[in-house]
C-alpha cells in the first residue's frame, strides 16, 4: 500500500489548510475489459448521412470511440480534453498507429481483425491544459458485436 496525500481546503475551520492522509492500492496499468462499449448511432435524414461509433468505457470514462465508416473501414479517436496540436498513438498488435489528436486515426484492415479477436490496445494522448502524457491499455469489449451492428445500420434504410 502506498500513501496519497491529499491537501484540502477546509472551509468549515475558517479557511485553514489541512493535509489528509489516506492510504490506497499501488495503481499498476491494468488491461481494462469491460461490457461498457456500446455503440452510439446517428441518423441524419436532413444531411442525408448516418455515423456510427463504437464507445468503449475505461475507468470513469469514456475514452477510446472508433468510426466506423459506411464502406466498412475504420478510425480510431481518444475522446478526452487534449492538447492542441498534439497526436495521438495506437498499438495493436504490435503495429503503431498515429494521427492529429483532432481526427479519427485510420486502422487497416489487420488492426480490425485483431480487435475482433479481443487484442488489446496501447493507447496514448496528451490532455489539456497541462498537456501531461497519458499511456493505457484497454481490449474494446464486444468488438466484432459492435461492428457488425454499425454495418447492419448502414445497410438498412
Amino acid at each position: 500500500m502506498k500513501k496519497l496525500w491529499v491537501l484540502g481546503l477546509a472551509l468549515a475551520l475558517g479557511g485553514t489548510a489541512v493535509v489528509v492522509a489516506a492510504t490506497v492500492p499501488a495503481l499498476a496499468q491494468k488491461v481494462a475489459t469491460t461490457p461498457d462499449s456500446f455503440v452510439e448511432k446517428k441518423n441524419s435524414p436532413a444531411r442525408g448521412n448516418k455515423t456510427c461509433t463504437i464507445r468503449q468505457k475505461h475507468g470513469g470514462g469514456t475514452n477510446i470511440q472508433i468510426r466506423v465508416y459506411p464502406n466498412g473501414t475504420v478510425g480510431i479517436g481518444v475522446r478526452e480534453d487534449m492538447y492542441p496540436g498534439t497526436s495521438t498513438f495506437f498499438l495493436i498488435n504490435g503495429k503503431r498507429y498515429s494521427g492529429s489528436q483532432a481526427y479519427y486515426v485510420s486502422l487497416d484492415s489487420a488492426a480490425i481483425t485483431a480487435l475482433q479477436r479481443q487484442s488489446p490496445i496501447d493507447y496514448s494522448w496528451n490532455d489539456w491544459p497541462y498537456k501531461t502524457e497519458h499511456n493505457q491499455k484497454t481490449i474494446v469489449a464486444r468488438f466484432s458485436e459492435l461492428f457488425s451492428d454499425c454495418k447492419t445500420f448502414y445497410s438498412s434504410r
